[in-house]
C-alpha cells in the first residue's frame, strides 16, 4: 500500500469516527476495550481471514443480544455485494443477499457502500431504504440494521459491516463504537488479504513466466533469478546470486554498445533490443531484452529488472523462411509452366520466366495488359467468365489458346483459383503447355483402337476388369469361352464367372483383387452361362489403362490338360482293370497308418486276400471272363469297406484290405478283423454271372494286425501273405491270423457272438427262470426274474457266460427288452389267476441308460396290461457313477407311474448315500457276498447290521439274496431282515415250473 493511499484510508475513517470515548460509559469503554482485545488477539493469531471475520462478528453479537451480525464484500469488479462472514445467519439468507447491487433501496448495507458513509436503519418495514429488501425483513423478521463501510486502501468502500437486531430500536455510541472498531480491522484483514494474495499471484506469475527474468540491485549485483532464466542459461540461483550480467555477455558486441545501453537506461529508465548472451556451456545465443529501472517512493534507484527472450527459434524461423522464399522463387521459375499473378483487375502483378518466354516479352512489360489480352480471340470470353467464376471462389481448370511470340496460338491447360492476400484479391494461375500432350492423346488413340482390334481378336480369353472386378473389355475368344455374347458380358462382374476355387495355390482366385504391378500366374475355375465349370490359367498384370487403374488378365482353357494329367495320376497309383489303388497306393496308405496306430496307440489290419482257382477260371474260360471276374470282386469288395479303409489290388488275383483303426485293444481289433473276413468271405462267395453263365469263386484270406515291434510295411504284407497260405493249406475258403494264438480264441468268441446274436434277434433259446422271495413266515410274496440261454448244441448257457458278452456287444438291450416284455405277460397272468405277486428285473446300466428307455417301459406295461405297482425294477449301484442326475430324474418319472426300484447287490459298488436318500427306492437287496458267511464272520455281521440300519432310518424294505442255512436265516431274521432269497427256499425253476410251484 503506498503511502498516499493509506492517508486516504486515515482520512475516510476519521470521518466516520464521531463517537467519543468520553460518551461512553465506564463499563462500556471496558467493554470496548475487552473487544478490541479480544479481535486484535484474533487477527494477531493470523490463519484464515475468513475464520478470523467470522471471530469478530460473534464477538460484536455479543455486544447486541437477539442480533446478528454480517460483513458483506464488494466483488472484484465492484458491481455487487456478496456475503463474506456471517457465522449466524441461515444459508438461506445468506443466498437471499449476494449479489446485491448498491444503491438507494439496497439496504443498510448497500447505501453505506453506495453513499460511502454509516447507514443506522430503526425500522426496516418502513424505512425507504430497505424498500428492495423488504420482503426479505419481513421474511426473517430483521427489524432495524445498522451498517458501516469498509475501507481497506482505496478511496472507495471494498464492502460492510453491519449488525441487525430483531427488534426496532436505534444504535447507540456504544454500538457505533463496535461497529466503527469492527469495520476498522476487517479493513485491515481484508487488505492484508489482498495482499498475501497479490505476494502469492507475483510469486506464481514471477515462476510461471516463460521469459526469463533477472532482478539486479543498484549496482547491477544479482539479487534474483526466475526458473525460466535458470533453464535457458543453465545456471542455478546460488551460482548467479552476487555476480553481474557481464557473466553472460558473448564476444559479439564492444563497448560502445553497452555503453549506449547504460545512456538509454540512464536518461530514460528503459532499454530494449537484441544482443547475443552467452549460456553456462558457451553455446552463444540471441535474446530479445528489456530492462526497465527501478525506484522507490523517494525517487531513488533500488533495482534493475530484466526480462528476456531466447529468439534462437524466431531467428531459425526467420531463415527458413528466408530459405523458403528463395526456394519458392527458384521452384516458380523452374516450374516448366507459365506461372502467373493478377491483381483485382486481371493484370498481371508476376509472371515467370516461362511465362514471358511463351509471350515473348521483358521483365515488366505486361503491366499495362490484361490475362485476356493473351488468349486467342475464340477462347477469350470463356476466358473472361471463367474468371468471374474463381472471383467468386470457384477453383477451375480448361483449356485454352494462348497467343505465343509470332500471332501462334498454343494449347495451354489453365488452373486458376482466388487467393486472398493482405492488399486485396489475387487471381493465382498456372498454364502448362499441352502441345505434346494433344500430340500424344491423338497417337494413344489411334493405338488404343489398334489395341482394342487385337484385344478383340486375341486366341487366348483376354479380359481387363477394374478394381472393383467389373469387366471393362474382353476378347471374342473369352466370351466364346464362357458362352456368353459381348453385349451380355458388358460391364458383368468377375464374381458371375470366377468360381472363387484356386486350384494351384500360386495366386489369388479373384484377378481383380491384384491391384499392384506384379505379374500373377494362377490356376482357378470359371463358370460357364450353362453352369458348368472348366480349369483355367489365368496371367495378370496391374496396369494403368484409359486413365484409371486396371488389372488386364488372359485366360487359357486347361480343362483338357487338368483332366489328361489326372488320368496320368490315377493311373500311376490304380489299377488300370478294377480302378482300384495299386501297390504302389497300398503301400503309402499303409506306411502313414502304421505311424498313426503307433502314435495313437490304436491297432489296425491287414487282410490279404487271394482267389481261389481263379487260374482254372483264366485257363478254362479265357482272360476276359477272368477279367470281368476280377472287376466283380472289386466291386463287391467296395461294397464292404468302411470310411478310412483301402482296398487295393495287389497284383493277378490277389487283393489287400487296409483297415487303419480297429479299436484301441487287440482283442477289439481282432474280433473286428475277424468280422470284416466273415463278411468278404461272403461276399466273395457268392457266385458270378458272365453273360447268363454262372462261375462260382471263394478266396483265402490272412489277416496280420499292426502295430508290432519292429514290424516294418513290408512286414505286414509279408505276415498277412503267409497266414494266407495258411488260409490255402487248411483247405481254401477260410481265413487265418498271422498271430495262430489268437486263432482259436477269436475263432470262438466269433461264433459265440453270432449264435448270441441270433438267439436274440429271433427270440429263440431264451428262457425265464424264477427264483422266489419269502417273507420271515416263509410265504412266498413274489420272485426274480432271471434269464437263461438254452444252445442248440451245447445246451443250457449260464448268465456268467453270455451276459458279459452280451454287455460288450450292446445285445443286453434287446435281452432286457425280451425279458421285461416276458416277465409283464406272465404278471399279467397272475393278475388275472386273482395272485398279487411282486416280480423283480434286473435292469442294466445300459439298457437304462437309452434315450426311449422309458417310452419302451410304457410300451410294454400297455401292451401287457401288467400292473406297474407289481413291478420292480433291480438297478445295480455302478449306474450312479456317470450321469448320476440323469438317472434318478429317469427313476422318479418311472416311479410316478407306480414302478418300485431296488439297489441290487447293495453294498458290493459305489454307493453314494447322497444320492441314496434321493432315488424314489423301495428296498435294497443286500449282496450275497456279505450272507455267505453269516453268522460267523463279525466283519459281515456288522455290515449287515449297519445296512439294515441305514434302510430301515430311510424307510425301505430289505431283500438278503444267496441266503442258503438256518443259521443265516435266523441271524438275519433277527436283526429286522423282511425278505429272503437262496437256495434255503428254492434255486431257480423255469417260470412254468415255478408257477405250478407256488400253486396250492
Amino acid at each position: 500500500m503506498s503511502r498516499s493511499d493509506g492517508q486516504v484510508r486515515e482520512n475516510t475513517i476519521s470521518e466516520l469516527s464521531n463517537v467519543d470515548y468520553a460518551t461512553l460509559t465506564a463499563d462500556e469503554q471496558l467493554l470496548i476495550l475487552q473487544l478490541q482485545h479480544d479481535i486484535l488477539e484474533s487477527v494477531a493469531r493470523g490463519g484464515d481471514a475468513l475464520a478470523t471475520v467470522e471471530r469478530i462478528c460473534r464477538l460484536a453479537e455479543q455486544m447486541l443480544p437477539n442480533a446478528v451480525a454480517t460483513v458483506m464484500q464488494m466483488d472484484a469488479v465492484n458491481e455487487y455485494l456478496n456475503v463474506f462472514a456471517a457465522p449466524s445467519a441461515s444459508p438461506e439468507v445468506v443466498a437471499r443477499l449476494n449479489r446485491l447491487r448498491p444503491g438507494p433501496g439496497s439496504g443498510s448495507c448497500g447505501n453505506a457502500v453506495y453513499h460511502r458513509k454509516p447507514q443506522f436503519v430503526r425500522d426496516t418495514f418502513t424505512d425507504a431504504r430497505w424498500s428492495g429488501l423488504r420482503d426479505l425483513a419481513h421474511d426473517y423478521n430483521l427489524r432495524a440494521c445498522w451498517s458501516m463501510p469498509i475501507y481497506a486502501s482505496e478511496p472507495r468502500p471494498i464492502g460492510s459491516c453491519a449488525l441487525s437486531s430483531f427488534a426496532q430500536c436505534e444504535p447507540g455510541n456504544f454500538h457505533r463504537k463496535i461497529l466503527e472498531i469492527s469495520a476498522s480491522i476487517i479493513g485491515i484483514i481484508l487488505a492484508r488479504e489482498k495482499s498475501e494474495e497479490n505476494l502469492h499471484l507475483f510469486a506464481q506469475t514471477f515462476e510461471g513466466l516463460t521469459e526469463g527474468v533477472m532482478i539486479t540491485d543498484a549496482q547491477q549485483r544479482i539479487v534474483l533469478v526466475n526458473q525460466a532464466f535458470v533453464d535457458v542459461l543453465g545456471y542455478t540461483l546460488e551460482e548467479v546470486v552476487g555476480e553481474t550480467p557481464r557473466m553472460f555477455a558473448s564476444d559479439r558486441h564492444d563497448e560502445a554498445f553497452y555503453r549506449r545501453m547504460r545512456e538509454r537506461i540512464e536518461a530514460q529508465g528503459h532499454w530494449c533490443g537484441e544482443l547475443w548472451n552467452k549460456r553456462k556451456n558457451g553455446e552463444e545465443f540471441p535474446e530479445w531484452l528489456s530492462i526497465s529501472a527501478v525506484e522507490n517512493t523517494a525517487g531513488t534507484l533500488t533495482h534493475y529488472i530484466g526480462i528476456f527472450s531466447d529468439v534462437s527459434e524466431r531467428h531459425a524461423t526467420q531463415r527458413r523462411l528466408e530459405e523458403e522464399y528463395a526456394l519458392r522463387q527458384k521452384i516458380i521459375e523452374s516450374i516448366p509452366a507459365a506461372f502467373f499473378l493478377l491483381d483485382e483487375e486481371q493484370r498481371p502483378m508476376m509472371l515467370n520466366r516461362h511465362m514471358l518466354e511463351t509471350l515473348g516479352m521483358g521483365e515488366g512489360e505486361y503491366v499495362d495488359h490484361r490475362l485476356a489480352d493473351y488468349v486467342c480471340q475464340e477462347d477469350r470470353p470463356r476466358v473472361l467468365e471463367t474468371m468471374e467464376r474463381v472471383r467468386a471462389g470457384e477453383t477451375v481448370s480448361m483449356e485454352i489458346g494462348v497467343l505465343a511470340q509470332g500471332g501462334q496460338v498454343v494449347p495451354h491447360r489453365l488452373n486458376a483459383t482466388a487467393i486472398d492476400l493482405a492488399d486485396g484479391q489475387h487471381l493465382l494461375g498456372v498454364a502448362l503447355d499441352i502441345s505434346e500432350n494433344k500430340r500424344i492423346e491423338t497417337s494413344l488413340k489411334r493405338e488404343s483402337e489398334k489395341i482394342r482390334f487385337m484385344l478383340r481378336h486375341a486366341i487366348d480369353g483376354v479380359h481387363i476388369l477394374d478394381v472393383q472386378g467389373n469387366l471393362i473389355e474382353a476378347s471374342d475368344s473369352f466370351c466364346e469361352m464362357l458362352g456368353y455374347t459381348r453385349d451380355e458380358m458388358q460391364g458383368v462382374n468377375v464374381v458371375r464367372w470366377d468360381a472363387g476355387r484356386s486350384l494351384s495355390g500360386a495366386g489369388p482366385s479373384a484377378p481383380w483383387q491384384l491391384a499392384g504391378a506384379d505379374r500373377r500366374r494362377f490356376e482357378t475355375r470359371h463358370r460357364r452361362k450353362d453352369g458348368s465349370l472348366i480349369d483355367v490359367e489365368v496371367s495378370s498384370v496391374g496396369m494403368n489403362f484409359d486413365g484409371q487403374r486396371v488389372v488386364f488378365n488372359s485366360s487359357r482353357d486347361i480343362t483338357s490338360r487338368n483332366e489328361a494329367k489326372a488320368r496320368i495320376e490315377h493311373l500311376a497309383y490304380h489299377d488300370q482293370l478294377t480302378g482300384l489303388p495299386n501297390r504302389s497306393l497300398l503301400l503309402d496308405r499303409l506306411g502313414q497308418a502304421l505311424a498313426s496306430a503307433q502314435r495313437a496307440e490304436r491297432h489296425g489290419a491287414v487282410i490279404f486276400v487271394d482267389l481261389d482257382q481263379f487260374k482254372r477260371i483264366n485257363d478254362v474260360h479265357g482272360h476276359m471272363v477272368g477279367d470281368s471276374v476280377l472287376r466283380q470282386m472289386a466291386q463287391r469288395l467296395r461294397g464292404i469297406l468302411h470310411q478310412g479303409d483301402t482296398i487295393a489290388r495287389f497284383g493277378g488275383d490277389e487283393f489287400v484290405l487296409l483297415m487303419p483303426d480297429l479299436g484301441r485293444a487287440h482283442e477289439e481289433a481282432a474280433t473286428a478283423a475277424l468280422v470284416l473276413g466273415h463278411e468278404i468271405r461272403q461276399a466273395l462267395g457268392t457266385p458270378v454271372q458272365i453273360e447268363g453263365q454262372e462261375y462260382d469263386v471263394s478266396a483265402s484270406l490272412g489277416i496280420s494286425l499292426f502295430p508290432k515291434r519292429g514290424d516294418s510295411v513290408e512286414d505286414l504284407i509279408r505276415e498277412a501273405d503267409i497266414a494266407m497260405y495258411r488260409a490255402k493249406d487248411s483247405g481254401r475258403n477260410t481265413l487265418i491270423f498271422f498271430e495262430q494264438d489268437m486263432q482259436a480264441a477269436i475263432a470262438e468268441r466269433y461264433v459265440f457272438e453270432h449264435d448270441l446274436r441270433n438267439a436274440v434277434q429271433q427270440e429263440t433259446g431264451l428262457e425265464l427262470f424264477m427264483q422266489g422271495q419269502v417273507d420271515a413266515a416263509g410265504a412266498v410274496i413274489g420272485a426274480e426274474a432271471l434269464v437263461r440261454w438254452r444252445h442248440p448244441v451245447r445246451g443250457l448257457i449260464p448268465p456268467a457266460e453270455f451276459i458279459p458278452l452280451a454287455e460288450e456287444t450292446g445285445l443286453i438291450v434287446g435281452i432286457g427288452d425280451w425279458v421285461l416284455r416276458e416277465s409283464c405277460r406272465l404278471m399279467a397272468r397272475w393278475r388275472e389267476a386273482g395272485k398279487d405277486l411282486n416280480l423283480a428285473v434286473n435292469v442294466s446300466p445300459r439298457q437304462f441308460r437309452q434315450d426311449d428307455f422309458i417310452a419302451r417301459i410304457r410300451k410294454i406295461l400297455a401292451d401287457t396290461g401288467a400292473d406297474p405297482k407289481f413291478l420292480t425294477l433291480e438297478i445295480t449301484e455302478n449306474l450312479l457313477i456317470e450321469r448320476a442326475a440323469e438317472a434318478v430324474s429317469r427313476m422318479q418319472v418311472l416311479a410316478e407311474m407306480g414302478v418300485r426300484f431296488s439297489i441290487d447287490d447293495f453294498g458290493a459298488g459305489y454307493s453314494s448315500l447322497a444320492y441314496l436318500k434321493r432315488m424314489p427306492l423301495k428296498e435294497l437287496k443286500i449282496d450275497k457276498s456279505f450272507v455267505r458267511d453269516l453268522p460267523g464272520d463279525p466283519n459281515d455281521a456288522a455290515l449287515i447290521e449297519t445296512i439294515l440300519s441305514m434302510a430301515h432310518y430311510l424307510g425301505l424294505e430289505v431283500v438278503a439274496e444267496g441266503v442258503e442255512t438256518k443259521a443265516q436265516f435266523d441271524f438275519l431274521a433277527s436283526r429286522g431282515c423282511e425278505y429272503f432269497q437262496g437256495y434255503l427256499y428254492q434255486k431257480p425253476l423255469p417260470s412254468a415250473v415255478w408257477q405250478d410251484s407256488i400253486e396250492p
